[in-house]
């Protein structure tokens, strides 16, 4: 094999072993304290579940307090304005203060997530715990975001225990539990 082939087949093999995880064999590892950390007991059991299924499965984002989803929330609406909207959060008008200023302030703040996340993380200091949690269901503690991986399918995230919602976001996998009231 020429030494150019032999490069191109060793790096072709080490990403196929970083998208695979451990080996099959191997005991399935537990997931990390802190993807578990403020998940309600559906979540976690999901997630117990999925870790035991699928070993070395990637964790993006789990439980978030207000600033984080307010930076993760900017990011997608300095993209595409009418992103709350597709998202179909606050269907009770939550959000219709939030979306009525980016229409307004559309032509300084797209592309800009900056001053997006300072205005969201402003908006959800005003709402109690509760109304947080009824908006976001990262900031209720009910679900995981994952790294598409090859050994991840809609149908095995179909199949988690407590699971309520699949979503491909493009990127990566939404999965949302159903947790005790």
């Amino acid at each position: 094999m020429r030494p150019r082939k032999l490069i191109h087949a060793v790096l072709v093999a080490l990403a196929l072993l970083s998208e695979v995880g451990p080996a099959a064999s191997a005991a399935p590892s537990p997931p990390d304290d802190a993807v578990l950390a403020g998940l309600c007991d559906g979540a976690r059991a999901g997630v117990v579940a999925l870790f035991e299924r699928v070993p070395g499965v990637v964790v993006t984002s789990a439980a978030r307090d207000r600033a984080a989803e307010a930076r993760a929330w900017a990011g997608r609406v300095a993209k595409k304005r009418t992103w709350l909207r597709i998202l179909r959060a606050g269907r009770d008008g939550t959000l219709a203060p939030v979306q009525a200023w980016i229409d307004a302030h559309w032509r300084e703040v797209r592309g800009r997530p900056e001053p997006i996340r300072a205005y969201l993380a402003a908006y959800f200091d005003t709402l109690t715990d509760a109304e947080m949690a009824a908006l976001s269901p990262h900031a209720g503690g009910r679900a995981v975001d994952l790294r598409k991986q090859r050994r991840l399918s809609r149908a095995l995230l179909r199949r988690l225990p407590n699971r309520t919602v699949v979503l491909d976001e493009g990127d990566h996998w939404h999965v949302t539990f159903r947790c005790a009231p």
